[in-house]
């Protein structure tokens, strides 16, 4: 009798007739009388009812009346199933005899014969939320791009799963379908394949899933999906998905590390043209750009996501497909974004050629889909094609004498005397310049040695001394950035001072018949030798006309005799007054006669001329006896400043002047052109 009731109720008709066999053994019978309230709205959804005899009044609130049910009707079910308060009341009309099923009692059925939840799912028309538990425990959690999410993660997927019933033979969908929804096989069997002949093929059983990489990455599906038995499944569709990942974005997260999949057909068609843009492919024929098409794995990264963080292990090229990344260096402490890519564009490609860590970070701006070929693929594709080799070598080639040109531009506009100049000019001077380094402690130059190369400080510092003993005496201390050993060059004499390495030293060297040539080349170079000198000279001058800031004598560390024992300085010796004479009283001479006074003489002018030589040779003496009472130190420096006079009337001022004629030139005919034009007839 019960299975009869059971048989025939809604919903329950859908069960095979073992399971309406385990429902009825879960039901008991109650007796109602006349009037007796069920339930009231609001309630919790514990029970459904079978209505074996009598009648029942569903009632709305304030009692209104909405529908009478009769024998074989089911009473509370849609509240039970969507495990939600009772949304109406219900009272007995009559007397009544009615079959319950507890809420207990239907989870209990569900975890023992899931099929039986699945099936009264489907007749509902929507999943029952009794299921939640069954489908985050044995469905779920089993998957391995969703184990290790937390519970309230798996709890919002789980209400989102739409059961989903298909026959033998039908197709769930076809490869080039949009994306419609990520699937999990309840029961039966489905065979994933290609369209195109001798394409993959795959047959999934229950548990396992398919069309997660098109609802992740928006692209097609890649391969058809048609069942090989009667199956149901359950369905994330694509909307669902993209709110639950929005909400929970450790889901995306989970599934972007997971999941990696080959790529389309129309998307390898694609990436052999994209590889033809790329250095190292360029110049492969299609045949082998056809191959590494074929090793390139989609790759779908979150928005905020790092692809990979500076000196992590360079493994792979990366090509764009979609969304946005930008590379940022952390050199300075803070990330510094040096630029923002897009599709089309790629990266990576250095540190898969020389497998060094990598030197920047990726990060994407965007959920964004990339291509990406793995380094043991592209060894692989090294080993099966020697052209790869001759790409790679070419390529390695030009980039790292790229890198080596940045590289000593870079450095090299930090020296001072280069600051200024054009990116060409020095690549040029560069290609002169020899590195050398010195220790700390050693002689880079020594006083009175010939000097035929100047020097340019990279890194470490530096003391000029002149003299040597006790007369040593420290002229400076230079830098990064500073250069010296320019003056023997300009006056082809020999070195006036020794430069002594203060720490460890890195130095440039400019040979003097590589300096004559740049010089003669770029005119600019003389001038900004020229300021640099005087600079210099400035500089010399505020701090040795300073009496507290004289020479500094170089200091010799004395022993450790005695207590007051300590380094003894020797100043440089100054010149000793010269006696004055002190005046003597002399007595008055004796009276002299007068005479009678004569005429006097007629004075007479020299020659003008002999005049002239006569003020010349005075003045010169005079000059050669300044020169000679001046100190050494004085006579170093206007030995200098008179060089760098020389230098800049004879070499700069002439440049100048030559640039300012040519730009009147230039003036002039634009003048004269536009003259022309109007005044020329039309």
């Amino acid at each position: 009798m019960k299975m009869r009731y059971v048989g025939n109720a809604p919903f329950f008709s859908a069960l095979s007739e073992e399971e309406q066999t385990r429902v009825s053994e879960r039901m008991h019978l109650e007796l109602r009388r006349s009037g007796e309230a069920l339930f009231h709205k609001g309630d919790p959804s514990n029970t459904l009812y079978l209505i074996k005899s009598g009648w029942v009044r569903l009632l709305a609130e304030g009692g209104t009346a909405l529908a009478s049910q009769g024998p074989g009707s089911l009473v509370g079910e849609t509240d039970l199933f969507q495990d939600q308060p009772r949304t109406v009341g219900a009272i007995t009309a009559t007397d009544v005899e009615l079959w319950a099923l507890g809420r207990r009692d239907l989870i209990d059925l569900i975890a023992e014969t899931p099929q039986i939840g699945l099936k009264l799912s489907l007749a509902f028309g929507s999943r029952l939320a009794l299921l939640d538990q069954y489908l985050i425990e044995q469905r779920l959690q089993s998957l391995p791009f969703l184990s290790g999410l937390e519970s309230e993660a798996l709890e919002a997927v789980a209400r989102r799963l739409v059961p989903l019933e298909k026959k033998e033979g039908e197709y769930i969908v076809e490869a080039g379908q949009a994306p419609q929804a990520l699937f999990i096989i309840e029961s039966g069997q489905v065979h994933l394949h290609s369209t195109e002949e001798g394409g993959d093929f795959a047959e999934l059983i229950a548990g396992e899933t398919f069309g997660e990489m098109a609802v992740l990455t928006g692209k097609p599906h890649a391969r058809s999906a048609q069942a090989a038995t009667d199956v149901i499944l359950w369905a994330l569709p694509t909307a669902d998905f993209d709110a639950v990942t929005e909400e929970y974005p450790r889901i995306r997260q989970t599934l972007a590390q997971a999941l990696r999949g080959p790529l389309s057909a129309q998307d390898q068609e694609r990436a052999v043209q994209r590889l033809s843009t790329i250095p190292l492919f360029e110049d492969l024929s299609e045949e082998v750009r056809w191959s590494v098409s074929e090793r390139l794995l989609l790759n779908h990264i979150p928005a905020g996501e790092w692809i990979f963080i500076e000196g992590a292990p360079g493994d792979a090229l990366y090509l764009i497909d979609s969304g946005q990344v930008e590379i940022a260096s952390h050199s300075q402490g803070f990330p510094e974004v040096l630029a923002r890519l897009g599709a089309d564009d790629f990266f990576g490609e250095m540190a898969l050629l020389t497998g060094k860590p990598r030197s920047t970070s990726a990060r994407a701006v965007t959920h964004t889909n990339l291509w990406v070929l793995y380094r043991s693929d592209f060894d692989d594709l090294v080993t099966r094609y020697p052209s790869i080799s001759l790409a790679l070598s070419k390529v390695l080639s030009g980039r790292l004498a790229e890198m080596d040109r940045r590289f000593t531009e870079t450095h090299l506009r930090g020296l001072k005397l280069l600051a200024g100049l054009s990116a060409g000019q020095i690549e040029e001077i560069s290609q002169r310049l020899k590195p050398v380094r010195y220790r700390q402690g050693e002689i880079v130059i020594r006083e009175g040695d010939p000097g035929d190369e100047m020097y340019f400080i990279e890194s470490g510092r530096v003391q000029v001394v002149r003299g040597s003993g006790e007369r040593a005496i420290l002229l400076d201390e230079m830098g990064a950035g500073d250069l010296f050993g320019e003056m023997a060059l300009l006056t082809h004499s020999p070195r006036s001072a020794t430069v002594t390495a203060l720490s460890d030293l890195n130095l440039w060297v400019l040979s003097q018949a590589d300096f004559e040539d740049l010089v003669t080349a770029y005119p600019n170079l003389a001038l900004s030798l020229s300021r640099l000198l005087s600079e210099r000279l400035r500089n010399v001058d505020e701090r040795f006309l300073k009496p507290e800031a004289m020479p500094a004598a170089v200091t010799t560390a004395a022993a450790p005799v005695a207590a007051a024992a300590a380094a003894t300085v020797v100043a440089p010796a100054q010149p000793q007054p010269k006696p004055q004479p002190q005046p003597t009283r002399v007595p008055p001479p004796p009276p002299r006669r007068k005479r009678k006074p004569k005429p006097a003489p007629v004075k007479t002018r020299p020659p003008a001329r002999r005049k002239q030589q006569m003020g010349l040779g005075t003045a010169f003496g005079g000059l050669v006896a300044w020169f000679g009472g001046l100190s050494g130190w004085a006579k170093f420096r206007l030995v200098a400043i008179t060089l760098l006079l020389l230098w800049f009337l004879g070499i700069v001022m002439p440049y100048v002047v030559i640039q300012v004629l040519a730009a009147d030139n230039v003036t002039n005919l634009q003048g004269a052109i536009a003259f022309a034009q109007v005044e020329a007839p039309t």
